[in-house]
């Protein structure tokens, strides 16, 4: 399985762009139409009024969020928000362990290249997209091991908790809390026999810092023994089965930019050091004949030492090296890179270079050999994706996806199915919360049922979205048609009708044939902002000049029927409730300006309108500024309305009762699209970290 390139949509870049290809809109729900046909005059609506423009180019003061703004109910994620510092095979090479910085553990079966389960508690929003550094959270996952049978894993958090689990049951069987003062991670590993666990312990004393190999019995985490050390911190521990242990360490690592360090080599027994060589080791081989340093003093490279006799053998060239992986075999190692340029793999006989990988987007955190040494993973790849390498072949065997942001969301009619796109195409279900299918990992940024059900359209492509259009059946998920770059492309939004025949054009809306069940069925699509009526009779886009004006067109004979001066310049999205009864508009009101001190930031007035389609009068209208195109949707019984506004909260109106209801915590700068499932039990949103879902049945409530 090959990587496609992830791309998210572009944040706002310029007013002409966002009119034309606004890729944050949220979906457009289906349903029976009952709302009266256009009157075939302009219509007489008062437009709300943008704020006066912004002189200082300062961000306006963010309106707070409530205190008693809802957090979601449900977050539905894939893969992992943040990158990847620890990865291990299972014994049988059938599954692969992943933990980091997002605190969750994945197991994955790399079989299907799919999450097998996930164990631990919710992960930490993602840090903005491009950001290589992130905070280094207490929960975050340093090291993991499995046991030698493949029924349990260990896992270690930074601030020192180790957590054996059953894989059969998916739970913790105990914790081990030892004594520790650093937070740099850790090291893990079962004992030669598999019946102890070898925990670092560490406590601070007085004046310095006690150190110890702590043994656990592996069933119980019962405490049954230490080994004393003289270092501050315990950096690695490889037991052997000739009944040897290797253990490494480092003097000052508190405080002391280049502490010094050494490795010692105990008998297992007794525990009593047998050697000690003054080498500040960042890694041992499994088999215990190698370890390995980084030499500082002229060019930054990796050295290899020989364990039996404790001399310097190579001098590797690599250079910006920042981690050692040895083979479990100890005939080769690994090498990443800070500067992600390959996966060097060198040759501990000759020191030389057999070959190389190519390596991630921000530097990669870890890579880890499979027991058999056929295969290596490491991560991670942008947006936390980890890939498994063969490396006979030097072919990517799969690719685990990590959760890049998701851009839209759209129920399916009867509320079952949820489509999410991002840098690849998902279906959920609702119900339970669980992912059903991967429709591609080509970029895609907006999904579309049809109003019956049978149909889902969507537009990836290799490398961005919109040059292509693909339609699924969604009983069987198998393709059912695609359409290629043509005029009026690239297609940012579509719509399906049910006509049987339709213009091939109207205004900068294109239509597609295609045949279902022996029945010609009719896809809309344009790069700008348009949406089909529940019925399929009417067509709205933004008209030509000025581009605020929203036109209303029969989608039969192509007639323009309305033009609406909905907004002052730009239309990013438009959408019907599923009776018919409005039309949503969210706008642009004057062009952008470049945040002062901030200048990759662009701020924009934004108003969000509701239409009534029997009088065409504006019944609803909030103005305010954003960074970007906001998400919107209308309930299907047309009674509530959701949008995103400025300062982290997603709003929820009545629109019978004239009254806002809640306030949803939108906690990111993201913007966020929406949708309101059919049947109007919840509203999910796409964010960074996965997909946000409230119960209005419990906002209601609390509302009253």
């Amino acid at each position: 399985m090959t990587n496609k390139l992830r791309i998210p949509s572009p944040a706002l870049i310029s007013i002409y762009f966002l009119a034309s290809a606004n890729l944050f809109g949220g979906p457009i729900l289906r349903g029976n139409t009952q709302g009266a046909s256009p009157a075939n005059h302009p219509a007489q609506a008062q437009v709300v009024l943008a704020p006066a423009p912004i002189q200082t180019g300062k961000l306006p003061p963010q309106e707070p969020l409530p205190p008693d703004a809802r957090k979601p109910d449900i977050l539905l994620r894939v893969g992992h928000t943040q990158s990847v510092q620890a990865l291990a095979f299972s014994p049988d090479g059938k599954w692969l362990a992943s933990g980091g910085y997002d605190k969750s553990i994945i197991v994955w079966n790399l079989s299907s290249g799919r999450e097998e389960f996930h164990l631990g508690g919710l992960p930490v929003p993602l840090s903005p997209v491009g950001a290589p550094s992130q905070s280094l959270n207490k929960q975050a996952i340093s090291a993991l091991a499995f046991n030698a049978d493949g029924t349990r894993l260990v896992s270690v958090e930074v601030c020192g908790a180790v957590k054996v689990w059953n894989l059969q049951t998916r739970k913790v069987l105990f914790t081990i809390r030892p004594p520790r003062v650093h937070y740099y991670g850790g090291s893990i590993t079962y004992s030669a026999d598999g019946k102890s666990l070898l925990v670092p312990i560490e406590k601070r004393g007085t004046n310095a810092t006690e150190t110890a190999i702590g043994f656990y019995d592996a069933e119980t985490g019962k405490s049954l023994r230490s080994i004393p050390t003289k270092w501050d911190f315990v950096s690695a521990i490889v037991p052997t089965k000739d009944g040897r242990l290797i253990a490494a360490g480092t003097v000052g690592a508190d405080d002391d930019d280049d502490p010094s360090g050494s490795v010692q080599v105990f008998d297992l027994a007794p525990g009593e050091a047998q050697k000690t060589y003054p080498v500040v080791v960042s890694a041992i081989s499994p088999d215990g004949r190698w370890m390995s340093s980084f030499e500082s003093t002229g060019i930054y490279h990796p050295v290899l030492w020989n364990l039996d006799d404790g001399k310097r053998v190579h001098d590797l060239t690599p250079t910006n090296a920042s981690r050692v992986i040895f083979r479990p075999d100890g005939q080769e190692v690994a090498i990443t890179h800070g500067d992600s340029e390959a996966i060097d793999f060198v040759s501990t006989t000759s020191g030389e270079i057999t070959k190389s990988l190519p390596g991630g987007g921000y530097g990669l955190g870890t890579a880890a050999y499979s027991a058999d040494g056929n295969l290596l993973a490491a991560g991670s790849y942008s947006f936390g994706t980890i890939k498994v390498w063969d490396l006979a072949s030097l072919k990517e065997k799969v690719t685990l996806y990590g959760q890049s942001p998701v851009q839209s969301v759209t129920f399916s009619p009867n509320g079952k199915l949820l489509a999410a796109t991002s840098g690849e195409l998902r279906i959920w279900d609702v119900s339970n919360g669980t992912e059903i299918t991967k429709l591609t990992d080509a970029a895609v940024n907006r999904a579309v049922f049809s109003a019956d059900g049978k149909w889902l359209a969507a537009n990836p492509s290799e490398r961005f979205p919109g040059k292509t259009l693909r339609i699924w059946n969604t009983e069987t998920w198998k393709e059912a048609a695609t359409f290629t770059q043509e005029n009026g492309f690239p297609a940012f939004w579509f719509d399906f009708s049910d006509a049987r025949s339709a213009p091939r054009k109207i205004g900068n809306a294109w239509s597609w044939q295609f045949v279902s069940e022996g029945e010609t069925r009719v896809l809309w699509a344009s790069s700008q902002a348009m949406a089909v009526s529940p019925d399929g009779k009417w067509l709205a886009q933004p008209g030509g000049m000025p581009a605020g004006n929203v036109e209303i067109w029969d989608a039969a004979s192509g007639q323009r029927l309305q033009s609406i001066p909905a907004h002052r310049l730009a239309v990013t999205k438009l959408s019907w409730s599923r009776d018919g009864r409005w039309l949503v508009s969210v706008g642009q009101e004057s062009n952008p300006m470049r945040v002062q001190g901030q200048p990759a930031a662009m701020i924009s007035p934004f108003t969000f309108a509701v239409w009534d389609t029997g009088t065409w009068k504006k019944e609803f209208a909030f103005t305010f500024i954003a960074g970007g195109g906001p998400g919107a949707d209308i309930s299907a019984d047309g009674k509530i309305v959701a949008f995103t506004r400025g300062g982290g909260g997603t709003q929820l109106f009545d629109l019978e009762q004239k009254k806002a209801i809640a306030v949803l915590a939108s906690p990111d700068a993201w913007p966020g699209n929406l949708a309101i499932s059919p049947d109007g039990a919840v509203v999910v949103q796409g964010a960074r970290e996965g997909i946000r879902l409230w119960r209005l049945a419990a906002v209601r409530a609390g509302s009253n």
